[in-house]
């Protein structure tokens, strides 16, 4: 019987861990939502309240979005995901509109505070992915190549990159790069770990001073590996494009009653 009970006890604490995993993903068939027009009514209401966006941090987002995009189905889609499925939508300010994979559906990043971001979201045979890679700031990617950079800040002077692969819908996590900065008394030094998700190997570098904010060679080599030679990197919330407030998806699918 104790036995039993501490099998239960490890599977419960084993589910919990894996729900918290930084890496999240999660899909929907969007099919049936958007033809029955189930909007979450409570999610408009307290969207359309909210303010559009802070003018400091975006200031050349477009208040309106292009008819084509508004008449488009995988517009529609999102904006069901997104008022249905997603806590708290609102709580995210600006949407940008990105071509990130090579089909012809494009990918909606989620903007939530100074030019971060939290979630991608994309859609392949009528389903919505999305994936989480934790507040991130200035997030780039590789248009058509299915190709995202996300840079992190971390508590006690550490920070790093995420570089993720999207295709097919799946979002898939290729390195975790972490960059730590720590004081001595003798010489102030950094560790930098690229680790490789696919071949769950570390690969360590340590910099001295001098060249301790840089990248070193393990770094550079892996960024250059798996990102910057494929192609020109794109600012997701480039503010000379496709960036809108989240209020417009409110405004555009739900009236002011919260209704659809």
């Amino acid at each position: 019987m104790r036995t039993i009970i501490l099998l239960i006890i490890a599977v419960l604490v084993f589910a919990l861990v894996s729900c918290n995993e930084r890496t999240i993903q999660k899909e929907t068939d969007v099919t049936d939502t958007v033809s029955q027009n189930q909007i979450d009514t409570t999610n408009c209401a307290k969207c359309l309240k909210y303010p559009k966006y802070n003018t400091r941090y975006y200031p050349g987002v477009y208040d309106s979005l292009p008819k084509e995009y508004i008449e488009a189905d995988w517009m529609k889609a999102y904006a069901s995901y997104i008022l249905d499925s997603i806590s708290e939508p609102y709580k995210y300010v600006v949407f940008s509109v990105c071509f990130i994979d090579n089909d012809d559906i494009p990918e909606i990043c989620l903007g939530n505070g100074c030019c971060s971001s939290e979630v991608f979201l994309t859609q392949h045979n009528g389903i919505v992915s999305f994936a989480s890679g934790g507040y991130s700031f200035y997030p780039k990617y590789i248009e058509k190549r299915g190709l995202i950079r996300i840079f992190w800040v971390g508590c006690g002077h550490t920070c790093g990159y995420y570089i993720v692969k999207l295709e097919n819908g799946n979002f898939e996590y290729l390195l975790s790069i972490d960059s730590g900065f720590y004081s001595s008394p003798i010489e102030p030094y950094t560790i930098q770990e690229v680790y490789d998700f696919r071949t769950k190997k570390t690969l360590v570098d340590t910099l001295y001073e001098g060249n301790q904010y840089n990248m070193g060679k393990v770094v550079k080599d892996a960024m250059d590996r798996e990102y910057s030679s494929k192609g020109i990197s794109r600012e997701v919330f480039d503010s000379a494009q496709n960036v809108y407030p989240i209020k417009t998806l409110c405004e555009l699918f739900c009236n002011k009653e919260g209704e659809k």
